[in-house]
Order: structure tokens, then sequence, then C-alpha cells
């Protein structure tokens, strides 16, 4: 094609057909002229001045062409409106759906964490792989020696909890707030200001310094955002800080319910432990996550208060913070994106199958446009832009119940999901829609458009749109759209059962102890009169004895940590006649005399705690099962020694082991059964403790009667309601129950699209064989052998899409192996249930059509034809 063809070819076809060569020649002569009389600038400003009229005419008739084509696609659906309407709300399904999953995807893993120079943040653990955990807390003599040595990072801080809550007084009614430690640094590497007072600064760390404490501004709207609450007094577990800011609303890292920062005094340890912190730096420009670890490899173990050198060097883990925010979800929530896309897929392919049907029955209608001039490109863009007409329709429905479901998604959403609250329907996720809803178009439109375009003159206009048998590529190709669907729906159903039973194997796991009826309550004793051990002994003792006289309770007892993962802290051990490189960092529950009965934990060999193990008597611990027979194996652990701190506290006492009891989940149903060493109450005392009872009464009616006995005691102690240990557990599973859900739900949502597509080609093949059946029963076919051949129809589609349905699911095993508890991604009885429902479900489509088959009334149909 020459140049100036190129030019009218925006001009409408018909006018190219006919005055083409002239118009190309005409242009040519006027360029030639134009040359020779003006110069080259003279002909390049005529070329300019033609290509600007030729854009401007060929915006005209496209926008012309295209406002002729939206009318006309609206009639024709209006005037077939059960179709549009099944359409519509089909496409609005998928689109809607992987929406509201990408809003996720958007909010959680695309937005980048809304701190300064974000890309320049990382995360530091204790890289602990010996145990299993590289991503391990530290203590503070580690973030001494890491700070001490640290070539990668400008700025470092070290963050952590003692306990989950710190309990606030001196500003109001004393209560317990979820807080954090953190060091000087802390906000600076975050670039966190304040909307009042200071945040941190240099030096607040230092051993000596007056503690002081930032709070959340919802906390200050809570106590009446008194501007005078900057510099007041507070007590937080029993010492005094100073409130020096008030932290911005959208500021709570590291969790979503943080309402106050505690400065955490970087005083020189008599130990290594205790191990509850974790670090924060900012990178220096030219260091990056992966070479920071390697810079911070075998840094050295600091000598402290005269202990022998240490030979060993401590390793880290090191994450960039947007991965280590996003990184337990990152999976999960790719799987739902996935999951919705095999919904959207189906969606498509389901819409397509009923463009595919209706074009069928236009076919006459199409031959008579060709054979009145029509071109074939404008009968598929027409198709075309109907297919965008109902793509687009379901997209703005889709947004709309996508709106719904963010909100839905936001109130369901587990409490572990990192920044849920930047879950939003925004431009982003808009134009996420807009793509989607474009794409699903032209997909669902482009097989129908080109199957119309090609259409056949001379057959469709002889058959005059009477129902004669339907083409068998026509017929192919909504049998395999069929079996695409089948395949599809299979897979989705495959994953969602194996999530099903995964998380009903997660349910079935053992805790370790009796549930029912088990309630906690976090108890933190602050203030002058718990400064010494005896004061917080009598306290616990007193209050236990007051608990024990509710009616109602059976038991209580005390322990630093219940599962799951509420308190506690771990402490490295030397065992008698271990290696010396042999020092276990391991959980340390701190538990009363009674806590094993009223837990209903086992003791399996030895004996509990008594009361006779006080401050004065011989250093005493228990050992869980996995302790002795990991630590222990082949020998009796009771009579064994062990001593906390490890090489570097030579001079305290060995603890003497008196018995081993059952393992629990300290750290919920998820966690490994890790060793554990408990310690009693009176021979190393804690004030933050968790007051366990047993009682069949709800926790509300008892929450009076616990706060009466405290308040006697002493009535500065906030005291939250009880919880079951039972509804901390099933919190502690939401993330797998919601990524379950909704997989089942996308499933079920699939099956049921999926049946309705394969309904849709059963019975629309069952009206175009509507002459051969009548033929066939006249003939003398009875009405289950009419029906029995259209279910075989069936039995084959469905067949053909359970197979290669388990073929993808088995091809994409390794996506969902990851999210299995106690279950293999190939797991028989999950296949052959899914086979079973779908095959059922299709059966139960095609019964219908297949029933209606067999009512043919053979002298009227064949009258009819």
């Amino acid at each position: 094609m020459s140049f100036y063809r190129l030019l009218l070819f925006c001009y409408p076809s018909g006018f190219r057909e006919e005055f083409g060569d002239q118009m190309a020649e005409f242009f040519r002569d006027q360029y030639r002229d134009a040359r020779r009389s003006r110069g080259a600038r003279g002909a390049f400003l005529l070329w300019l001045g033609v290509l600007s009229d030729l854009v401007k005419v060929a915006v005209k008739e496209r926008l012309s062409m295209f406002v002729q084509d939206v009318r006309f696609s609206l009639r024709t659906l209006g005037r077939n409106p059960a179709f549009t309407l099944v359409a519509v709300l089909t496409s609005a399904l998928g689109i809607g759906a992987a929406t509201a999953i990408f809003s996720v995807l958007n909010g959680v893993l695309l937005k980048p964490v809304p701190f300064a120079e974000p890309d320049r943040l990382a995360m530091v653990y204790l890289n602990a792989a010996e145990r299993g955990v590289p991503r391990s807390h530290f203590s503070v003599a580690d973030f001494l020696d890491w700070r001490a040595h640290d070539r990668a990072f400008e700025q470092a801080a070290a963050f952590g909890a003692w306990g989950r809550y710190l309990t606030l007084d001196g500003a109001g009614e004393p209560e317990q707030i979820p807080g954090t430690f953190a060091t000087s640094r802390f906000f600076a590497i975050l670039g966190v200001r304040p909307v009042l007072g200071r945040v941190f600064e240099p030096g607040d760390d230092e051993p000596g310094r007056a503690r002081s404490v930032v709070i959340s501004e919802r906390l200050w709207q809570r106590h009446g955002a008194d501007p005078r609450m900057v510099g007041a007094t507070v007590t937080i577990n029993g010492n005094p800080h100073t409130v020096v800011g008030v932290a911005p609303a959208s500021f709570h890292y590291p969790n979503r319910d943080t309402e106050a920062w505690a400065i955490l005094p970087l005083t020189p340890p008599m130990r290594r432990g205790p191990y509850y912190l974790r670090g924060i730096g900012r990178l220096k420009p030219e260091v990056a996550a992966d070479q920071a670890e390697a810079l911070l490899r075998g840094v050295p173990l600091g000598v402290r208060n005269g202990a022998a050198p240490d030979q060993r060097a401590l390793n880290f883990t090191v994450v960039a913070l947007q991965d280590q925010m996003v990184g337990d979800v990152r999976p999960m929530l790719l799987m739902l994106l996935a999951s919705v896309g095999l919904l959207l897929l189906i969606a498509i392919a389901n819409v397509a199958n009923l463009q595919i049907t209706r074009a069928a029955g236009r076919a006459s209608e199409f031959a008579t446009r060709l054979s009145l001039g029509a071109h074939r490109w404008q009968i598929a863009r027409q198709q075309l832009t109907e297919s965008l007409l109902l793509s687009v329709a379901g997209g703005a429905l889709g947004v709309l119940c996508a709106v719904g479901g963010v909100g839905l998604l936001r109130w369901a959403a587990p409490a572990n999901l990192p920044r849920v609250d930047e879950v939003t329907v925004d431009a982003t996720v808009l134009g996420f829609a807009i793509v989607i809803s474009v794409v699903a178009g032209t997909l669902f439109g482009l097989a129908p458009a080109l199957r119309a375009s090609r259409g056949q003159l001379s057959p469709s206009l002889s058959e005059g749109g009477r129902s004669g048998t339907h083409g068998r590529e026509r017929g192919r190709l909504r049998s395999s759209l069929a079996v695409g669907q089948i395949a599809l729906s299979c897979v989705l159903l495959i994953g969602a059962g194996l999530l099903v039973r995964s998380f009903a194997a997660l349910q079935d796991v053992t805790t370790g102890f009796d549930t029912p009826g088990l309630l906690t309550v976090q108890l933190s004793p602050s203030g002058p009169r718990y400064a010494d051990d005896v004061a917080t002994r009598t306290f616990y003792r007193e209050l236990l004895d007051g608990v024990r006289s509710i009616p109602g309770i059976d038991a209580a007892s005390l322990s630093s940590t219940v599962p799951p993962g509420q308190g506690g802290f771990s402490e490295n051990i030397t065992i008698e006649g271990a290696p010396p490189e042999d020092e276990p960092v391991l959980l340390l529950p701190i538990v009363e005399p009674g806590y094993f009965r009223t837990a209903a934990v086992p003791v399996l060999a030895g004996r509990a705690f008594t009361e006779a193990d006080t401050a004065e008597s011989p250093q005493v611990t228990l050992v869980s099962d996995s302790f002795a027979r990991r630590y222990f194996p082949n020998q009796l652990a009771v009579g064994k020694r062990l001593r906390i701190g490890g090489r570097g506290r030579p001079n305290i006492p060995w603890l003497t082991v008196v018995g081993v009891v059952g393992d629990v989940r300290y750290g919920g149903l998820q966690a490994p059964l890790d060793p554990v060493f408990y310690v009693p109450h009176a021979q190393n005392t804690v004030r933050a403790m968790h007051l366990v009872m047993r009682s069949a009464l709800p926790p509300s009616s008892l929450r009076a009667a616990i706060r009466q006995r405290i308040a006697a005691l002493d009535g500065t102690i906030p005291v939250p309601e009880p919880r079951r240990i039972d509804d901390l557990l099933y919190e502690s599973i939401a993330q797998p129950r919601f990524r379950t859900v909704l997989v089942a739900t996308f499933a079920v949502v699939a099956l049921l699209i999926a049946a309705v597509g394969l309904y849709g080609v059963i019975s629309y093949g069952v009206t175009q064989r509507q002459r051969e059946i009548a033929i066939r029963i006249a003939l003398g076919a009875q009405a289950h052998e009419v029906s029995a051949s259209i279910l075989r129809e069936a039995v084959v589609l469905a067949v053909l899409g359970v197979a290669a349905g388990i073929g993808g699911a088995l091809t994409l095993q390794t996506l969902v192996e990851k999210f299995l508890f106690g279950i293999i991604p190939t797991d028989a009885p999950t296949f052959a249930a899914v086979a079973v429902v779908l095959m059922a479900v299709c059966l139960l489509a095609s019964y219908i059509p297949a029933r209606r088959a067999a009512r043919v009334d053979p002298i009227l149909s064949i009258k009819a034809c």
C-alpha cells in the first residue's frame, strides 16, 4: 500500500474502494506541484495540512461509526433482556470478585509501606537456623554487640514487648493497653513526626536517663485530648514514664492495635537473655538487604561482667521491611488472586458460550446483512461492541459489588493481616477493573465475532432460521468451552477441598491440655509496693485464695504464658554434661503450683511443683516430654540438671529436673511441639502473669467477681475481660479459616457457573436436534433411550472436564502445598470426592434438557420443521 493510500485508510471503506485511486493520484500531484513551486518546506507544510484534515475526518468517522455500533448494540441487547441480564450478572460476578481480591493485594502488597524512604528500611533477626528458626528474637546483649560492629545501617533500633500489654496509670483510670518497648532511634528510622510534643531522641535509652513514652493519638483522644498530657507522668509496669509526645493516628507499628511506645533502657545486661527483641534499621544508601546480612555475619559475642571470653559469633537475618510486613501473607494473597482468576476465566467462558449460542440463532440475520452489502468486519465489530458493552456493564456492577466486598473482607480479615486498613477501592483498583472488563469483553466476544464474520451466506439463507442441525464446528467450540469451565471448576474445587480438609485437620490438633472451660486473664501489678519479689508473690497468693473461693470456679492457678502465644519469653540454657557449644534457647513458662492440674496437663514422670518449692528451697524445674526425648534420649530425665543463661552466668545455681509433663502447643495449633522447661513462680518471680481458671460459667459473668477480689487487694490494677482459651485458639487460626472460606466460596460459585454453562450447551443441543429426536421417536425410540443419549453427551463432556481438571490440579499442586496442614497435595479422598461431586452436578444440569428431549412430540416437531 502506498503512503497516499495509507492516508486514506481512515476514510469509509466504500469511499476508498470507489475513489481511492483518484484521491491518491490527486495527493501525489498536489505534493509534486508544491515541491516544485514552494520547495521542500512548502511541500512539507502542504503534507501537514493534508494529514491534519485526514486525522480530523478519521476521528469524526470513527466516532460516528462507534456511536452507531453502540446504539445498534443497545437496541439488540434490549430485545433479549434475559440473555443480557444473565451475561451482565455472570461477568459482574467474576469481575467484582477479582476486583475485591485485587484491592486487598494492592493495599497489602503493592503499596509501599507508609514510612520515609521505605526501600531502605530493613528488619533484623537473630539467625537460629540450627534450631529451625532463621528469624529468632534476640536479647539486649545481642543488640549491643550488633550496634558495636555495625557497618550496614545508618541507624539501628530494637523493639519488642515483654508482655502483650502495658499497664498505664496516672492518666485517669488504670488500663491495660497494647504497647511496645523501643530504643531511641525507633521513630527516626521510620520517619515519624509527632502531632504533639516530640518522639524519642538520641540518648533517651541510655542507662540512668528518665524514662519516656510516646502515646498514640487514639489513646490521647480517649483521655480527652488534653495538651497538658504531654509532660505528665504515667506508670508503665511499675516504672514512672514521662509522656513526651503523641504519635499520629496513622502510625501503629508494629501492631495494628499498638497505643504506646515506651523507651527501652539499654542497661548492660548480666546475661545474654531473655530473648524478646527484633531489630529495625535504615540501610546505608549503597547497601541492600542481602549485602547487609553479609556485613553482619560473624558479629563477635561481647565479654560481659567478667565472664570468660566467648569465641562464638552471632549471625543475623536481614529482611526488607516491606517483605517482612507482608511476607507471611504474600503467598496467601497470591493464591487467592489465582483462585479468583480461575473464577473469572470460568465466567468469561460462560458468557462466551452464551454469545456463541446467541450468534448461532442470529445466523440468518447476519446472512441477510451480508447479502445487502455489509462487510464481515462490520458484523464482527458489532459483535465485539455488544460484548464490550456487556463487560463494561458487568464491570460497573462488579465495582459496586467490590466496594461492598472490600468492606466485608476488611470486617472478616484476620487480625494478623497487615495493612488491612489501607485496603480500599482507589484509582489503581478502578483501573484494574476497567482493564479486566475490557479484556474480558474482548475474550468472550472474540470467538462469536469471528464466527459471525465467517458465516456462510447460502446455507443460512436457505435454512431461513429453521431449526436444522447445528454445525459441527460451532458445536465443538461450545462443547470445548463447557469442558474448559468444568476443568477450571475442578481445579478450584480440588484446591478448596484440600484447604477444607487441611483446616479440619488443624482443628483436630491436640493442644496438650483440656481447653473447654479454661479461662485466662492477664494481670500486671505495678507500682512501688511490688518493688520486691516477696510483695509480688504475696499478692498473687492472696489473689488465688480469693479467686478459688468464687462460686463456679473449679480451679485456678498462674502462668506467665498461655496458648496461643500469649505472653512469655525464651531463655538460653546450659544442660549439664552437654557440649559447651550446645546452649538451646527455649520457651520458659513460669507457673504456680496447681497450674498443671488446672490446665489438665499430665505429669508423665516424677512430680509437679508444690508449695514446698519456695525461694529458699533447692531450685527445680519441670521439662516437657519433647524436651526429655531430645536432650535426654534413652535416659531418665528426672534428676538431670540445667542452668538458665548459658555460660555467661556461671554463678547461677543449677536447676534439678523433678518431673516430666506433657507437651503443650504454646505457639498455637500450627506451631511445632518445641521443647519447653518450667520454673515455679516462687523461684523466678515476674509481675506479668496470666490468671488461669477452669469454670463452666460464661466469662462475662465472672469479671465482676474477679474484679472485686483484685480490688480488695489493689484497686489500681486494671482487669480485662476474661477470655476462653478456646476463643483465643479460634482467633489464632483466623488466617487459614479466612483463606479456606474464600476459596471454598469461589469454588462453589465456579461450580454453579460451570453447571449453568453445561446446561446451556446441552439445552441448546436438544433444541437444535429437535427434528432428529422427533424422527427417532417416530421410528420407535423409547423415551429413556433418548434421555440416555443426551445424558451420555453430558457425561462425555463432564469426564473430559474432570480429567483435564485433575491433570491441572496435579500440575499446580506446589502452589497449594505450603497452605496445607496434615494432608498431602495429592490427597486421594479429596480428588475422588471432587470428581464425584462434579459428575453429579453435571448430570443434574443435563437432566432437565434430557427429560425435555424425551417428551418431544414427533408429529408437532416434524410439522414445525
